[in-house]
């Protein structure tokens, strides 16, 4: 399976390289670390192992050595010395400290981006922030605020940038807000002035799905985990050429992204990460889309601490209503207490997607429904197309509704006379980060 790694006896490695989007074979402890490797790669095919060498689990002829030895004949294992080690003589064993992107391209896991921190001695992976330049090919992954350009369109006073920024919201689960949040993106930095910046952050922190449908699940990517581990957002944005390299599908990504973090890594990441994420891309974009979580009456962090906040400073909000009497009271609700805590109302609209027949008729009950409180940005008809292609990983940027919705929402949120007609396709642009000569 690719990029698989079995770990034994280095814990805040497995955290690391799980955060980073590895898949890590291991367990809590050595013995079941060990075993648990063994076990995978007898039922499921060889990947590479890192072994920690720490004093006494290694001296020779224990269990465990003989584990080592036996495990090597299967596998690519790799011996990590650390301090206090009993120096097992093991032919491929290397010593902390040394990086991570060294260690994983000794079991060949190395790529294109490589992953930051250093494994010292202890075994502990520390990770201090650093600045990537052109000449250091091992530096963190280029992120959107030091690719060489022009300042972007909408500069500031003091040389920094505030984006427009638009959250995708829904009151229940399964209504296409992923879908919406990925064609709203795509259509901004397809169809927007040259050098037009978008970023698209998921913020659905736990389940974030806009990896799983860009098709790049297990992508070596960073994500909004790298942020815990270096303290620096910037880290965690990754630009179109970037995803590219693990996309296969001939609509080109033309937005930057922020991921959401792996599996059981979404624990560590507190709401405050998110935070600066999103302040630092609206420094560095024009455009920043979040994919929110569903949209819940009781309190949440990430709701309470990050996307009302982002509403109540004059961030605009996007819902979706789905098919159903539930999906419409919920959202309606929402709504409702964003304009009684103060969140303008011209900044709050919602489309509905998957309507039957041309679903005039609904909207307007739904508009009905609302109120004042926000306005309708369009119909989305039922299109089983749509679902195909997300879940192959392809852009249904084709889908003339998706289009008209997207465009009438981006001429309300950002003004821009290129988004008020809508083509019939999307023009191709520069890449993020680069400007067209005049």
């Amino acid at each position: 399976m690719r990029n698989r790694v079995g770990v034994v006896g280095l814990p805040d490695l497995a955290r690391h390289l799980h955060g980073a989007g590895y898949d890590v074979v291991t367990a809590d402890s050595f013995r079941s670390a060990a075993a648990t490797v063994h076990h995978t790669i007898a039922a499921e095919g060889t990947f590479p192992v890192l072994v920690a060498d720490a004093g006494d689990a290694f001296a020779p002829h224990t269990a465990v050595a003989r584990w080592v030895a036996g495990a090597a004949t299967a596998a690519t294992v790799v011996v990590v010395r650390l301090a206090g080690a009993a120096q097992f003589p093991h032919p491929d064993t290397v010593t902390a400290p040394l990086p991570v992107s060294d260690l994983l391209a000794r079991v060949g896991l190395a790529h294109e981006y490589p992953l930051a921190g250093r494994v010292e001695p202890s075994g502990q992976v520390t990770t201090p922030p650093v600045a990537p330049t052109p000449s250091s090919p091992a530096a963190l992954v280029q992120t959107p605020a030091r690719v060489p350009a022009d300042p972007p369109v909408g500069a500031v006073a003091g040389g920094g940038y505030r984006a427009e920024t638009v959250l995708l919201f829904a009151g229940k689960g399964g209504v296409g807000k992923t879908t919406a949040a990925l064609t709203l993106a795509q259509h901004a930095a397809a169809a927007g002035p040259d050098g037009f910046r978008v970023t698209l952050i998921d913020g659905n922190r736990g389940q974030g799905d806009v990896c799983t449908y860009l098709g790049m699940y297990r992508a070596p990517i960073p994500t909004v985990y790298d942020i815990v581990l270096t303290g620096d957002p910037g880290t965690a944005l990754v630009t179109p050429s970037q995803i590219a390299a693990y996309r296969d599908d001939p609509t080109r990504a033309q937005f930057a992204l922020a991921a959401a973090p792996p599996g059981d890594a979404a624990r560590s990441v507190p709401a405050t990460a998110y935070s600066s994420v999103i302040e630092h891309a609206r420094q560095v974009s024009d455009l920043v889309v979040i994919d929110t979580q569903i949209f819940e009456a009781s309190d949440s962090p990430m709701w309470d601490g990050v996307f009302v906040p982002l509403l109540m400073s004059g961030a605009f909000g996007m819902g979706i209503i789905g098919g159903s009497a539930t999906s419409l009271a919920n959202l309606a609700e929402r709504v409702r207490a964003l304009v009684a805590r103060g969140v303008p109302a011209e900044h709050l609209m919602w489309f509905l997607n998957s309507a039957d027949g041309d679903g005039q008729a609904v909207a307007q009950a739904c508009q009905a429904k609302m109120g004042a409180d926000a306005r309708c940005v369009g119909v989305v008809r039922r299109d089983p197309q749509i679902a195909a292609q997300m879940s192959s990983g392809h852009l249904p940027v084709d889908n003339p509704d998706l289009r008209r919705v997207a465009f009438t929402a981006l001429s309300a949120i950002t003004g821009r006379t290129e988004f008020a007609p809508v083509p019939d396709a999307p023009r191709r642009r520069a890449r993020f980060g680069r400007r067209r000569a005049s």
